[in-house]
């Protein structure tokens, strides 16, 4: 279990397999704005041989996206996607797989540029292709992993159906993942080579990065938990170590429960995009190093046997040589990417609580409590300092109907301006309640209704950009 500010944004995503030789699944669903999309699901399950087909789509006609489009013509968007995954059991010891994903999406905007004018006649067009071929060794108590991978990136900007900025991007990666259990505990180790391209109309620019890493897991007396890990990546220009530390300490409780105090501490690095090397080189300005962080976090868990569950995490992270944007930079006059000479930081606390009342009631809430200042010592923009969260469901019907529902609270954030020149703007706090409900027809069908921003809260989440009101869908899902 990974814990602590090092761990963000790290989703952990496991498509469910089959379990027989044939199943579909197929799913719909419509509502306002125009707004439709489904997706069906092909899967099975042989004796050596497991696959996957998915494909999906998503169009809507959208709403008006900015407040200074004054014409109120709608901004749509589409998205068609396409997976198939391949999973053959050669052996006892050794497996193979192989992953392929092709996606296409369609944004319309406002607000680019046409020569030296702004037009509200904007298109961007997204396309992505995947491919993982990867091959898994079991002996004894020993795994490994080798995999290969390519992701490529086609990105077009329209403005009145003229292309204004396009470009291409490509990362290649070898992965080496070693696990094994010994009598004193876990060790993990890998290896990886990894090689970012970006082509645009007027620079092409590849940067090739190799890291290796290792992790132990182990305890004191079965009661203390940690881990250690260290990573050490070799970039074009330099090299960096970081480091990582994990401490649990779980206890029984007399009525059944469980609590547990934990706390973790590391270090990381992010390296310039190609892009981001690429632009400053074109306007002339120095070479860009990569960001530092370090975090520290501490947190307290409580579970009931009965159901109840509580958390409180108190965290702190540190970020110095941000990568930014600064239009003083450069030689075209459109700016370029710098790095902020300070330190920001981000600070607070986290709630979360949940539980059941009775049988058919569950309930949940969070909360984030967050100081998040910039290298300056002012707010970040675009970081509200307070969420809330409180959601609930009710079974009803003997379990085949479910209501639910989940109020959100945002409170105290800044944005960037909504005109050129303007001084950033601080944005109204607001609530919003969103409402569902799912029936089960059958064990085949499945109904749903759901409600956005039911009670049509006027908000924004960024100046000078419109948000949906009430918006009402309705859908079902059919699995043979």
């Amino acid at each position: 279990m990974m814990y602590g500010a090092g761990a963000g944004g790290v989703i952990n995503i496991i498509t469910r397999r089959a379990n027989e030789p044939l199943e579909i699944e197929a799913a719909i669903e419509a509502g306002r704005h125009d707004t439709r999309q489904g997706s069906v699901r092909v899967a099975g399950k042989g004796e050596r041989l497991h696959y996957a087909v998915d494909l999906a789509q998503h169009d809507s006609a959208g709403f008006n996206s900015r407040e200074s489009d004054t014409d109120g013509e709608r901004d749509g968007y589409y998205n068609q996607s396409a997976s198939a995954r391949l999973n053959f059991v050669a052996s006892d010891a050794l497996n193979l797989e192989a992953q392929l994903r092709h996606q296409d999406a369609e944004t319309e905007f406002d607000s680019c540029y046409s020569g030296f004018l702004t037009s509200n006649d904007c298109l961007d067009l997204f396309t992505q292709q995947s491919v993982r071929l990867a091959a898994q060794y079991r002996q004894g108590q020993t795994d490994q992993e080798f995999a290969a991978s390519r992701q490529e990136i086609d990105r077009d900007s329209l403005s009145e159906g003229v292309s204004s900025f396009a470009v291409n991007g490509r990362i290649d990666e070898l992965n080496y993942l070693g696990h094994t259990t010994l009598a004193a505990g876990e060790f993990s180790w890998g290896a990886e080579f990894e090689q970012q391209g970006y082509r645009g109309s007027a620079s092409a620019l590849a940067l090739d990065s190799i890291g290796v890493f290792g992790e132990w897991r182990g305890e004191f007396a079965g009661a203390l938990f940690y881990t250690v890990g260290v990573r050490r990546d070799q970039l074009e220009n330099e090299d960096h170590s970081t480091w990582r530390a994990t401490l649990g300490y779980p206890m029984s409780l007399p009525d059944g429960g469980e609590f547990k105090l934990r706390g973790s501490v590391g270090t990381g690095f992010r390296a310039p995009s190609p892009f981001e090397v690429a632009y400053n080189l074109a306007e002339g300005v120095a070479p860009l190093g990569p960001e530092r962080s370090r975090g520290i976090e501490v947190g307290a868990e409580y579970r009931r046997a009965q159901g109840l569950r509580a958390e409180l995490v108190l965290f702190q992270q540190r970020v110095t040589d941000t990568i930014v944007y600064d239009y003083s930079l450069g030689t075209s006059g459109w700016g370029a990417y710098g790095q902020d000479d300070g330190e920001s930081e981000s600070s607070g606390a986290e709630l979360s609580l949940a539980g059941a009342l009775g049988a058919q009631l569950e309930w949940n809430f969070s909360g984030t409590w967050l100081d998040a200042t910039d290298s300056s010592g002012e707010q970040r923009l675009l970081v509200p300092q307070r969420v809330f969260n409180l959601g609930l469901a009710h079974d009803l019907l003997d379990g085949r109907l479910t209501l639910g529902g989940n109020w959100q609270r945002v409170e105290d954030r800044i944005s960037p301006p909504s005109n050129w020149g303007a001084a950033s703007e601080r944005l109204d706090d607001y609530s919003k309640l969103d409402l569902n409900a799912r029936y089960r027809w059958s064990e085949a069908l499945l109904l749903s209704l759901r409600g956005e921003n039911v009670l049509n809260t006027d908000y924004r989440e960024v100046a000078g950009y419109n948000t949906t009101g009430a918006a009402l869908y309705a859908g079902f899902e059919v699995r043979l």
